[in-house]
């Protein structure tokens, strides 16, 4: 994912502003296979897989927000009013995430969670087994299918990222 961070090198104590890097936190395999020559990997590809593994984030480790911060060592006695908007949300997510895999088979989701959540090499995935070539054309068909499955939330973050041509 692309992201801007601090830079842990900067130690500069009088500095105005701290230096800022701009890079990827984790490699992501799909955006390396893009960049090489005759990729089959397109943008709509990669925002569907970022779309999936933000889904598999939100739905592993949830989200907090600014009502559940409690002082350190607070205790917090008598019932709730429900759950959380971050529960819920989590729950959603969760849901969403499960209909997705739920269209693939058991082999295509070990693949999609390999290649787009863990990010192995299709190279590592075939470990001389299996046809790299044959597997990334396979890698291809399923990507295609997760966008099928989120045709909409691609194409709005398609358009968001493209300025807007003025007539």
């Amino acid at each position: 994912m692309r992201a801007t961070w601090r830079d842990p090198d900067d130690l500069r104590p009088n500095a105005r502003r701290a230096r800022e890097i701009t890079g990827y936190r984790s490699s992501c395999q799909l955006r390396r296979m893009s960049v090489q020559r005759g990729s089959p990997i397109t943008e709509a590809h990669i925002v569907a897989a970022d779309h999936l593994r933000s889904l598999a984030d939100l739905s592993r480790v949830g989200c907090t927000g600014r009502e559940n911060l409690l002082p350190i060592g607070s205790v917090a006695y008598g019932p709730r009013a429900g759950p959380t908007a971050g529960a819920i949300r989590q729950a959603f997510a969760s849901v969403d995430l499960n209909r997705c895999l739920r269209r693939f088979t058991a082999s295509e989701q070990l693949m999609l969670i390999a290649v787009v959540l863990f990010s192995v090499p299709v190279l590592v995935w075939c470990w001389g087994r299996l046809d790299p070539k044959l597997e990334t054309q396979r890698l291809v068909r399923i990507l295609d299918r997760l966008v099928g499955h989120y045709q909409t939330e691609v194409d709005a973050a398609i358009q968001a990222e493209r300025p807007v041509k003025a007539a």
